[in-house]
């Protein structure tokens, strides 16, 4: 893993503030009652209103210091959408899986949410949940990093909600824990293919967006942090997933069916494993774990 250069370092300064504590509900298993905070969202999603705003890195410097995984500033015209509050399996008092997704089991995994009402976000989806229209840097910061406020551990992160601190100003939770993937949409990819002139990693239908617990990754360690993998790589356990919905969409069927499959994918504990006991029909369910962070440059 590359270390983070000098020059971020001293823009992004560091202090010593932490909070931590369990901020509601506990569903030990498939989300249990009364999680949702949209009666237009699936359970435990918030429901975002549609939003023209400017988001992304603002500082030539930091630009420059993470070439191609640094989220320029551009517009974005979003629409309303539902994102969950908590990182999958998405619901305060549970684990977060022992391992991370690679780019191959994606479209296994998209496949798997449309039966069930849900899909991935795209990067600008998670962009303003997590910067909000004030393009915050951090979910917890307009600028600042700082350590403790987010569980500072991805590779044995505790229980989903301990650190109640770590929320956006549009009250996502576990964010700069580990990355998500997401869905390149066009105006992204459109601020990012100047650094990718040979296309990019993977193919460019996905990255993972985010910065993680770590601040020496060789993307940004931001809101406006992003990278890629190429296909047949191992998946890194600090790729997660955090997904989204449509608006007044709820079916109620979908809804007792995804239970269920959370029910899986926490007696599984790993996404592969969730993948592999039958989570899906069709498609790859891609191949290697074990991947500990993500540890090398992929393109960028």
């Amino acid at each position: 893993m590359s270390a983070l250069p000098s020059l971020a370092l001293a823009l992004l300064p560091l202090s010593g503030l932490s909070a931590c504590g369990d901020d509601g509900p506990t569903f030990p298993s498939g989300g249990g009652g009364g999680g949702g905070t949209s009666a237009r969202c699936p359970e435990g999603m918030i429901e975002v209103a549609e939003v023209q705003a400017s988001l992304g890195e603002w500082d030539e410097a930091v630009l420059g210091a993470y070439p191609g995984t640094a989220l320029r500033q551009v517009d974005y015209d979003l629409s309303a959408t539902c994102i969950a509050k908590y990182p999958l399996p998405g619901f305060a008092g549970q684990d977060w899986p022992g391992d991370g997704l690679e780019v191959d089991q994606l479209p296994a995994v998209e496949a798997l949410l449309s039966q069930h009402g849900r899909r991935l976000c795209t990067v600008g989806e998670l962009l303003h949940a997590a910067a909000s229209v004030e393009n915050w840097r951090h979910p917890y910061d307009p600028e600042e990093r700082q350590e403790g406020i987010c569980d500072p551990d991805d590779q044995n992160p505790s229980l989903l909600g301990a650190f109640s601190g770590c929320e956006s100003p549009l009250g996502l939770r576990d964010l700069e824990v580990r990355s998500s993937w997401a869905v390149l949409d066009e105006v992204s990819r459109a601020a990012l293919e100047a650094e990718y002139p040979f296309g990019f990693p993977g193919g460019g239908t996905y990255a993972a967006w985010g910065g993680t617990s770590r601040s020496d990754t060789y993307y940004a360690p931001s809101n406006f942090g992003v990278h890629f993998h190429n296909e047949k790589e191992e998946a890194y356990i600090d790729d997660g997933l955090r997904l989204c919905a449509e608006v007044d969409q709820v079916d109620q069927a979908q809804e007792d069916a995804w239970a269920d499959q959370l029910e899986l994918l926490l007696d599984a504990g790993t996404f592969a494993g969730w993948l592999a006991g039958g989570a899906t029909t069709g498609g790859t369910t891609g191949g290697t774990t074990g991947g500990t962070g993500d540890t090398g440059d992929t393109g960028a």
